[in-house]
């Protein structure tokens, strides 16, 4: 028992002395070089039907430990229920066993969740004999600590749950693809901070022409980058030089900065002197496009190499293209008042945001006949605009409407949910006790103003005040007395008891 961690006879304390034998030292050194042979002779995990048994990797589960040995970064993409996490616990242990002066954190969403997967760690430790061990100087819920010197952190995700654990630091440099395609190398703190950081004004960015070199084939790409720090990591964004970084890894890449400029126009045109047509074709270059900020690519870098659009295609664009014209050349009214150009219609009309698309869209408006391009042309390809807009919106309230019927048919609602609609439909009984909504009377009034009843709309009130269903000939409407619940029968099939009424309830 003194050789036990605070009475756990199952788990080495510190400073305990091993004895070894040969075979000890053999099995010590294979468990050490391979963590699937560990993961199978001495890993144990709970099975539901049959409680502790020995841990029996599936291949993909040995190609998980294999790619987590060889690589620094592992993502791992898998189904739930597949054994990803009792795998990566397995892992962890086995490393913090074997390598001494490592600090390993397990993050999680949710602290419990960490704690929890802390606590598979624990349960295997438990079933790892002694002599494997190197000795506990601390295990809680939220941390164990070795005798090696290794410690197994658990805590929930945040910006500061590792921060001075010595875990990962913050110079520790990280590849990431933002939201707009392009690629990062920096250290961990540059990207925390720079979501953070207040837009710097205009004058205050620098213009560079960059060139990154891959340092296996020598391959180059000459980019163009705006920013406030010269240093911020930025790899481009371009397709060719993104696959090449995935296929050769962030460190095979260097970058130099061939010159820096104070406004954008000067660097477009310097990278367009570089970036011509002869150099995009070159083979020992990832640029399929022209300096300058345009996309024109010639040779087999356009995707368009060697085809061509069938005539189907191309009637398709010239109908698209028809009575298209610059922004300069739409003129028309707003009312009485002339406009010259898009902005001034979007600014009589107060259109502040997309302007081109809501004022294309306000000139096609039907019901606003005092918005409108004067030529023909422009104003008819502003129609089709506006009628393919209100096509692609009840479209997608179509699809909307499907997803919705496919996502709650045969649910059921819950409690909840009924005693919600319960109190809303008592709330407007008792503000409207006749169940009367005004705005809806005055709208089918106004619907109906001026019109008469038909003749057989006539001859169906007046079956119904006498019972008879003008649906159902030869039926008459009888009620229950006691429930006033009622339907229509053919005279003498109705339930016993029942009366015969008007066709509304009392």
């Amino acid at each position: 028992m003194n050789d036990t961690y605070l009475g756990n006879p199952q788990v080495k304390r510190d400073g305990v002395q091993q004895g070894w034998t040969k075979q000890d030292i053999q099995e010590y050194q294979r468990c050490m070089t391979d963590p699937v042979y560990f993961a199978e002779t001495y890993g144990k995990v709970i099975s539901l039907d049959e409680g502790l048994v020995p841990f029996k990797l599936y291949p993909y589960q040995k190609e998980m430990f294999e790619h987590f040995n060889d690589n620094r970064f592992s993502i791992v993409l898998a189904c739930r229920q597949s054994g990803k996490s009792i795998s990566s616990c397995m892992y962890i242990l086995w490393y913090a066993l074997f390598h001494p002066d490592q600090t390993i954190a397990v993050l999680a969403n949710k602290g419990a969740t960490a704690r929890e997967m802390l606590a598979r760690i624990t349960l295997a430790l438990e079933n790892v004999p002694f002599f494997l061990q190197p000795g506990t100087k601390a295990l809680n819920k939220g941390s164990i600590e070795f005798s090696n010197n290794s410690r197994i952190i658990a805590a929930a995700t945040s910006g500061s749950s590792i921060r001075g654990m010595s875990c990962v630091t913050g110079d520790s440099k990280i590849c990431i693809e933002d939201d707009y395609q392009n690629i990062f190398y920096t250290d961990i703190d540059k990207i925390i901070n720079k979501s953070k950081l207040i837009q710097v004004e205009e004058n205050k960015m620098i213009y560079t022409v960059y060139k990154i070199t891959n340092n296996i084939n020598n391959k180059i790409y000459i980019g163009f980058h705006k920013t406030n720090d010269l240093n911020d990591g930025y790899m481009g964004s371009g397709k060719l030089i993104k696959r090449a970084i995935e296929k050769y890894g962030i460190e095979s890449f260097s970058k130099e900065i061939l010159k820096t400029f104070d406004n954008k126009e000067e660097a477009e045109t310097y990278e367009a002197s570089i970036v011509n047509r002869d150099f995009t074709l070159r083979e020992d270059t990832y640029n399929i496009a022209l300096g300058g900020n345009v996309r024109i690519m010639y040779g087999k870098n356009n995707p368009f190499f060697g085809k061509s659009h069938s005539e189907k295609s191309k009637n398709k664009i010239r109908d698209r293209a028809k009575g298209r014209t610059g922004h300069s050349d739409k003129t028309g009214y707003v009312g009485n008042m002339k406009c010259n150009n898009i902005r001034e219609f979007a600014s009589v009309l107060g259109i502040e945001n997309n302007v081109r698309t809501n004022v294309l869209f306000a000139c096609g408006d039907p019901s606003r006949p005092e918005v409108y391009f004067d030529c023909s042309n422009v104003q008819y390809a502003a129609e089709k605009f506006y009628n393919r807009k209100i096509e692609d919106r009840v479209k997608k309230k179509q699809v909307l409407a499907e997803n919705a019927k496919i996502r709650f048919s045969g649910v059921k609602k819950t409690k909840e949910h009924r005693e919600k609609i319960s109190k809303g439909l008592t709330g407007i009984k008792r503000e409207n006790p006749q169940n009367k909504d005004p705005e809806k009377i005055r709208k089918t009034a106004e619907k109906h103003m001026g019109m008469k009843r038909s003749e057989e709309a006539k001859l169906k009130m007046s079956l119904a005040k006498k019972g008879i269903s003008p649906i159902n000939k030869g039926k008459k409407y009888y009620r229950d007395p006691e429930t006033s619940h009622g339907n229509y029968f053919i005279p003498g099939n109705q339930p016993a008891g029942w009366i015969q009424g008007t066709g509304s309830r009392k």
